[in-house]
């Protein structure tokens, strides 16, 4: 549940304190299955470990997977045009590990955050599937995962990467955040990995409105509150 606060704070000097956010680093040794025919979905590839080992963040390029280029070093069109891929690969990939969230985190509300993703992501945990989906190419995507984590206990954690291309948002491919001309339609999770223990009552977002001539600053705070308590706000 969300709510609104606004307030008005007269500009005087006030000190704030901050708390500490938890968070499980989620980088290092993963498993990954290339789904080049998309079956993973029917085939229930949510919560299984594969054979096939990946360094994340990191991409299918780096750890040589996928089609090898056959290019030859030449001042010709196919070399000069674009970036080339020494594996190219675009699909859906599969991206699996084991976690386990500490026990004291029961408390807490569990967020994933994915920080560079390219394009869509769908997340499982266990086999279950987390609600929604992200497919931002610009900011994080983050997932729920509080209603299918248990603290303490060991759980299979999947990513599913679909790097194909969703919208027609430029002319002739020419968009650099989606093209072989610039940084490459890479497959893989980049930036940074982690989940994140924050407070079931927090504040989601806050946007700062000063007026010099009032000397006021108005403030919008928005509260999240997913715990079963009523939250007492105070105006």
């Amino acid at each position: 549940m969300k709510n609104t606060l606004i307030a008005w704070l007269f500009c005087l000097p006030f000190a704030s304190c901050t708390s500490p956010v938890t968070q499980m680093d989620l980088s290092g040794q993963w498993t990954v299955c290339l789904d080049s025919t998309d079956v993973g979905m029917n085939a229930s590839f949510g919560g299984k470990l594969f054979d096939t080992s990946i360094t994340l963040p990191g991409t299918t390029d780096e750890a040589h997977l996928g089609t090898k280029c056959t290019l030859k070093p030449a001042l010709e069109k196919p070399q000069l045009l674009h970036l080339t891929r020494a594996y190219s690969y675009v699909g859906p990939a599969w991206y699996s590990r084991e976690i386990q969230v500490p026990s004291d985190w029961k408390e807490k509300d569990c967020i994933l955050h994915l920080e560079r993703v390219l394009w869509d992501t769908q997340v499982w945990i266990d086999g279950q599937k987390v609600e929604g989906h992200e497919e931002s190419l610009t900011t994080p995507h983050e997932y729920d995962l509080t209603p299918y984590i248990q603290p303490g206990k060991k759980q299979v954690l999947t990513v599913r990467v679909d790097n194909r291309k969703r919208y027609d948002m430029s002319v002739n491919d020419l968009a650099h955040a989606y093209t072989d001309a610039t940084q490459v339609k890479w497959n893989g999770i980049l930036g940074d990995m982690y989940i994140k223990a924050v407070e079931k009552t927090r504040v989601e977002s806050l946007q700062l409105y000063p007026d010099a001539a009032l000397r006021t600053v108005k403030a919008v705070v928005s509260i999240y509150n997913s715990s079963s308590q009523t939250v007492q706000m105070l105006h």
